[in-house]
């Protein structure tokens, strides 16, 4: 019995001593060296990199906007003039002024209760806009409202919707919404702040009756506000919103400018590396080249400048 115990401590020492066990780093430091024929070249010239010594790992900062070394732990830029647009269809019924767009810079972001909407400061910006008038959905054209944008509060954007009671007024229109876009003009060109996928907009209905069928709705592509059911004796007015997340249009935060890797562990030695820069400028061009396993990691950074001339 004990000769067995020992034999299991033993095995179970092995083992731990082999968990712990530091895998020797092939390659050390990386031998690394980059060298071009020139230093200045034309806009649309292949600019040839050329690599002495070897390296497991190797990737490539060209200097440009967002693929900059200098903005490796993270870029932010300050929006511009704001753009929203967006397309509109209209179809059925006969109710009229059911359909408006408003901006607030004050929302608490309470989607669950009508009354935190209400209490909300909402800026009517309907008329800025060019809405369907059938089922053809109309471009509302790309429109300014950097008036709307607060300093250090987001943005929340929403369609209001209101059905008044049908069976005095009508049936109600079903009114969708497609292609919402926001743009901002930044010192590094136009950037998408918020689209139709990452908007998330939120269905928030003023009245909490189970009697009351909402039939409104919210896809990836569309958004789709709709008359609620109604009979003789239940026909309330109702308001349904379809408000957008909060969204920050006056600074943005880009996250890191990331590298183009260039070589993997597994690929073969590289020999050189040609890039063509399509505008002109002094580019700080960055090369990591680096030696890894699970224990350690050992890298050197290779910087040249580069002009480019038109």
């Amino acid at each position: 019995m004990k000769l067995r115990y020992s034999a299991i401590l033993a095995g179970l020492l092995v083992l731990a001593s082999s968990c712990n066990e530091k895998f020797e780093l092939a390659g050390g430091t990386p031998d690394f060296q980059v060298k071009t024929t020139a230093t200045t070249f034309k806009v649309g010239e292949d600019v040839t990199f050329s690599f002495e010594g070897n390296a497991g790992l190797i990737s490539f900062y060209s200097g440009e906007v967002l693929n900059d070394y200098a903005f490796k732990d993270g870029r932010t830029v300050a929006a511009g003039q704001v753009n929203l647009s967006f397309t509109s269809g209209v179809t059925g019924g006969t109710q009229t002024n059911q359909f408006s767009v408003v901006a607030s810079s004050d929302f608490d972001g309470n989607y669950a209760d009508f009354t935190r909407v209400q209490a909300a400061t909402w800026t009517d910006i309907t008329n800025r806009f060019l809405l369907g008038t059938n089922a053809t959905f109309l471009a509302s054209g790309s429109k300014d409202i950097t008036d709307l944008v607060v300093a250090g509060k987001p943005l929340y954007l929403a369609y209001r919707y209101v059905t008044k009671p049908q069976l005095v007024s009508g049936d109600a229109r079903t009114w969708m919404v497609q292609n919402f876009l926001l743009t901002s003009n930044t010192t590094i060109g136009a950037l998408t702040l918020s689209n139709m996928l990452n908007t998330g907009f939120r269905i928030v209905n003023q009245i909490n009756d189970t009697t009351i069928v909402p039939r409104s709705s919210i896809s990836a592509s569309r958004v789709t506000l709709l008359g609620n059911a109604y009979s003789a004796g239940n026909d309330p007015l109702h308001e349904i919103w379809a408000i957008s997340k909060p969204i920050n249009a006056g600074e943005i935060d880009l996250g890191p400018d990331r590298p183009l890797s260039l070589k993997g562990n597994s690929d073969p030695r590289l020999e050189s590396y040609t890039y063509k820069f399509t505008n002109p400028g002094i580019y700080k061009v960055y090369f990591i080249a680096a030696n890894a396993n699970i224990n350690e990691s050992r890298e050197v950074i290779r910087q040249i400048d580069i002009t480019i001339e038109p």
